[in-house]
């Protein structure tokens, strides 16, 4: 798997314009408490990732995140989230088909939701940054 562009700044904007509000599992657990609403999304895993499936990955939590923004009703910058996930999908090159699609993953609930796209994002940062 390889980038098409450079990541860079795709990263860094994310991690600027709202997973940096995601640091740290604490963070994303205060949100939830905060919030104290359930609701169960899509959920890629760490192995969905690292296997051959980045692209699909991103493209599933750019997904989810829509709907953890209207459940949730959070401010637009949380929106923005979308499009920069759906932009750093496109970068990736992925040329594997086995992939599942976001709809055949697991549903969890939205702090392990949160988790494991903070993970991602990180691992992401650090494979091709």
């Amino acid at each position: 798997m390889q980038l098409k562009a450079e990541p860079a700044s795709a990263l860094e904007e994310l991690l600027a314009s709202g997973a940096s509000g995601l640091r740290g599992s604490h963070r994303a657990l205060s949100l939830q408490h905060t919030l104290s609403l359930n609701c169960s999304l899509y959920t890629p895993t760490m192995e969905d990732y690292e296997q051959i499936c980045p692209r699909t990955t991103m493209q599933c939590f750019a997904s989810e995140i829509i709907v953890l923004t209207h459940e949730w009703e959070l401010e637009p910058k949380w929106k923005k989230l979308n499009r920069l996930l759906s932009r750093l999908a496109s970068r990736i090159n992925q040329t594997a088909s086995k992939c599942r699609r976001c709809e055949v993953m697991k549903e969890e609930n939205a702090t392990t939701f949160l988790e494991n796209l903070l993970w991602t994002v990180e691992k992401s940062n650090s494979d091709y940054c």
